[in-house]
């Protein structure tokens, strides 16, 4: 007996938008979105791109209190970096969101020379600022290529008195100054030791504070020392400090104009003496000499009688000169007030020059 063949039914297309049918076409649709996200992270991993960037590197020290850094912590960046679209990419973002600003902290790495400022490549500082190799970008070329860098070792100087400079009140006594401990340059040690050395605060605004109530007041040091007009890099330790003030009563900055007045010598007012007979003082901006002055002081007392402007003359002055002579001018106050000139005091120049003898005799 010949066995029974059993027939399968043929395949048959599922209806058109049957349920089947959508199935089918999704299934097409997610192997082509596949395939093609393939060809693309095949294609960004594959081939690379160049793309230029520029930037302000920041080299740092941080907390290290073995070495300084004596050359200037900042440095303009451009180059050009290698590596694949999404990186670069992300570099790029995160470059805008940092301010284009790279910081790196060089004490980990870098040690300081028997000569002095080392020549390092930009490139080297720039990959570890960046971290450049964990993103898979390479620095094809970076401008200046060399940045020079001074690293130096540091010793310690003890108990350093720091003055409060503070803004905004009088005080009914200046607070004693604290003391701490400096980081210095190691060539700079036994210039800075001879001063010896002294320190103040950054600038404190107490016109928030109530008078006649004792604050405590915390102020950041500030991380320089002049020395015959040259400053010194230091490192404060603690970096700050605080103080016990009392207030007094709260001071404002008023704008006042003076006009500056001249101080000679008593012998010029003598009988018989011809120096205003003889000379003639010249002015060579006589707006210079009515100056608005930035004066601090309690309110009441910001009055323009309080002020007191003035250069002084000798003999000296008398010489003749091709050009001007130029002079600071001082500004005083009464004793019992306390009030003082914010800012550096203005500077005139005038020359007394000989007269006609026909000319007036006032000066």
């Amino acid at each position: 007996m010949t066995p029974r063949r059993h027939h399968l039914p043929p395949h048959q297309a599922p209806q058109r938008f049957s349920r089947s049918w959508w199935l089918g076409k999704m299934q097409n649709i997610l192997w082509v979105l596949l395939a093609t996200l393939l060809i693309w992270v095949y294609a960004d991993v594959e081939f690379t791109d160049d793309a230029k960037f520029s930037a302000t590197l920041v080299l740092k020290t941080g907390e290290s209190q073995k070495v300084m850094l004596l050359s200037p912590a900042e440095h303009q960046l451009q180059f050009e970096l290698s590596g694949s679209q999404t990186s670069l990419e992300q570099f790029r973002r995160k470059l805008i969101a940092d301010g284009a600003i790279l910081t790196y902290d060089v004490s980990g790495e870098y040690q300081p020379g028997e000569g002095g400022a080392k020549s390092v490549p930009a490139a080297d500082l720039l990959n570890r600022a960046a971290k450049l190799m964990g993103l898979g970008i390479t620095v094809k070329n970076v401008t200046p290529e060399v940045i020079t860098m001074h690293l130096e070792g540091l010793r310690k100087i003890s108990d350093v008195p720091v003055e409060l400079v503070a803004t905004g009140a009088e005080l009914v006594s200046p607070p004693p100054p604290q003391k701490v401990d400096i980081l210095v340059p190691a060539s700079e040690y036994e210039k800075i030791l001879a001063l010896p050395p002294k320190l103040k605060t950054q600038s404190i605004d107490l016109s928030e504070y109530v008078p006649g109530k004792k604050e405590l007041v915390k102020a950041d040091i500030i991380r320089t020392i002049e020395i015959g007009g040259e400053k010194f890099s230091i490192e404060p330790v603690p970096a700050s400090v605080t103080f016990t003030v009392q207030i007094k009563s709260r001071t404002t900055v008023e704008e006042i104009s003076v006009t500056v007045k001249i101080l000679t010598p008593a012998a010029w007012a003598q009988a018989g003496d011809t120096t205003w007979t003889q000379y003639e003082l010249l002015r060579q901006a006589p707006a210079d000499w009515r100056p608005k002055l930035q004066i601090v002081g309690a309110k009441k007392d910001l009055q323009p009688e309080n002020i007191r402007a003035y250069i002084t003359l000798s003999d000296d002055d008398k010489q003749p000169v091709e050009s001007w002579l130029e002079r600071e001018v001082v500004v005083s106050f009464p004793p019992e007030m306390n009030l003082k000139l914010q800012g550096s005091a203005p500077k005139v120049k005038f020359k007394l020059q000989k007269r006609n003898p026909a000319a007036p005799t006032t000066p």
